[in-house]
């Protein structure tokens, strides 16, 4: 009957929706979360430094951590550049039989799948493997130069921040203030 047809369009319209809206709030308890936590870390560090003299190799400490991450970054990329492990075509087969297993596994738990099942994971590998190895490697390493870049600044926020506290609460701080 066409109303079935419909109602079950709108109870799938219905489903996606409550995911996704549910997958947003979701990843926005968790940034708060983890911007909360931020300022935590900043005023904890800020405190534990104003009262040291270990503010002074607080600097230090962010700038050998982003040496560390510089580092990281470029034996990452020379790794992926000129080593590479096996060639996108077999690690592409390798990863869609691993996934092919893990659904037969699944749905033989679950009391099978029927003959004319869809296998969605079959049409992602059938499209993927249209896509040149070289521009996944391009697309790899634009995901680790944006990682990079995100944590390089974050190490240097954190730095500025606690040492801009420090300076804040031996400048302009009362000593009868908690």
């Amino acid at each position: 009957m066409p109303g079935d047809a419909l109602r079950a369009q709108l109870e799938g319209e219905r489903l996606t929706l409550t995911l996704t809206l549910t997958l947003t709030l979701t990843l926005t308890l968790t940034l708060t979360l983890a911007i909360a936590l931020t300022l935590t870390l900043t005023l904890i560090l800020t405190l534990t430094l104003t009262l040291t003299k270990a503010v002074v190799f607080f600097p230090m400490l962010i700038a050998l951590l982003q040496l560390l991450l510089i580092s990281f970054t470029t034996l990452t990329l020379v790794g992926m550049y000129t080593d590479p492990a096996a060639s996108y075509a077999s690690q592409l087969t390798a990863v869609k039989q691993t996934y092919a297993s893990a659904l037969e596994d699944a749905s033989s738990t679950a009391g099978g799948l029927g003959a004319n099942a869809s296998r969605p994971v079959d049409s992602f590998f059938e499209a993927l493997q249209d896509v040149d190895a070289d521009r996944v490697l391009w697309y790899e390493s634009l995901y680790l130069g944006f990682g990079f870049v995100w944590s390089y600044f974050f190490f240097a926020a954190i730095g500025t921040t606690t040492i801009s506290g420090c300076v804040v609460y031996y400048f302009f701080m009362d000593e009868d203030t908690p």
